[in-house]
């Protein structure tokens, strides 16, 4: 008999000692950095079989002190394997998880240095809810495990008093969320309805994005983190039904219009998500009409555009960096095309038409300017004689 399979049967065993070693075991060759062999063998033992699997599930769940060292040691070995697991196979995974996660800071942190185990338990386990999010298998069962929801929900918050546990629970969690709604398909539209519902969460997002990153790079992540979540809802084209993401967006058009050179990242990623196409969206001749789909015109004012950043002009003048310089003309621009082609607002044309001057101001092109105000009036010309014939 092979030591792995002596490891494996062990974990059958009603004998504590016999039964302790086995995953003892388990976790040294997985964890070994001397021999790569023993480790994918004992890797692969385990993938293929659900029995062992589903019994280091099971040992998970076990909160008390005498079982943290062998919860330790199976929560590593899930962490290894959770990359290739799809949970709806394995009744205890997502108890085991959420008792991950409801681990006190006490009970949290385990460390064994003779055993070559030092691990926080409820980061492993954020890691772990990451790796099965990169299998839309699983999407199902992570969406509708609300108690798992609420700890993420929970960890989603910023202040600059936070300890750097509580720091990791916030990026891991965001990150967690990002992978989530940022996937195409039926799955990922079924994560962000969920998200889209969680106003506590969608507030905490918003908060996150009001703080004043200067010179904190940690906040700037989580921001960063956060603006991508947003983002990822262009991939829906009802997403402007949500109040709490038209708010938000309405945020970092405040974040992108307010970005002084040196531009910060969020600036730019502010912009990147302003300008996101949805997923329905067309293209018009060789204009691509290209927002958010939560852009409405309730939340853009082309005064106030036109004002905050004309005035931004007088104070900074050719300070202005060139990158942030087309991005912002890039996103106007895109916001014109939206309002004037997706959302058919011809009598809007005003709007379209202002967006589209903010931009070719910003780059400077006067003959350009000239040309796009050509075309939206004959585009507009066009529209009333179609209106005219059909009546």
């Amino acid at each position: 008999m092979t030591l792995i399979s002596f490891a494996v049967e062990s974990l059958g065993s009603d004998e504590r000692d016999l039964h302790s070693a086995g995953i003892k075991i388990l976790h040294s060759l997985i964890h070994t950095q001397l021999h790569d062999y023993s480790r994918e063998q004992a890797l692969s033992r385990i993938q293929n079989s659900p029995d062992v699997i589903e019994h280091l599930f099971k040992v998970i769940t076990r909160t008390r002190i005498e079982d943290r060292p062998e919860r330790a040691r199976a929560t590593l070995i899930i962490a290894k394997l959770a990359g290739n697991l799809c949970v709806s196979g394995f009744p205890y995974a997502m108890h085991s998880l959420r008792s991950l996660l409801e681990t006190s800071d006490e009970d949290a942190i385990v460390t064994e240095e003779s055993n070559n185990i030092d691990v926080n338990l409820v980061l492993k386990g954020l890691e772990i809810l990451q790796q099965l999010a990169c299998n839309t298998c699983n999407f199902t069962a992570i969406s509708n495990a609300d108690e798992i929801m609420l700890k993420i929900t929970k960890f989603t918050r910023y202040n600059p008093a936070m300890t750097a546990i509580d720091f990791e629970k916030a990026r891991n969690s965001l990150q967690l969320l990002s992978r989530l709604a940022g996937n195409i398909g039926k799955q990922g539209a079924m994560i962000r309805q969920v998200i889209s519902n969680n106003v506590f969460l969608l507030s905490k997002i918003r908060e996150i994005l009001l703080q004043d990153p200067t010179n904190d790079q940690q906040l700037e992540g989580l921001q960063s983190l956060a603006v991508k979540i947003i983002e990822s809802f262009a991939l829906d084209s009802k997403a402007g039904t949500c109040k709490t993401i038209t708010g938000i967006l309405t945020l970092l058009l405040d974040i992108f219009s307010e970005s002084l050179p040196p531009v910060s990242d969020l600036g730019l990623n502010a912009g990147k998500a302003l300008g996101k196409p949805s997923s329905g969206t067309h293209t018009h001749g060789n204009v691509a009409g290209g927002a958010h789909p939560a852009i409405s015109v309730e939340c853009l004012s082309t005064d106030r555009l036109s004002i905050r950043w004309r005035e931004r002009d007088c104070q900074i003048g050719d300070s202005l960096g060139g990158g942030f310089r087309r991005r912002l003309a890039g996103v106007v621009r895109d916001l014109g095309n939206f309002f004037f082609f997706e959302r058919g607002r011809f009598g809007d044309w005003k709007m379209t038409l202002g967006l589209r001057r903010l931009a070719r101001r910003r780059t400077g092109d006067a003959a350009a300017l000239g040309a796009e105000v050509a075309h939206l009036r004959r585009k507009k010309e066009e529209e009333e004689d179609k209106k005219l014939l059909s009546g």
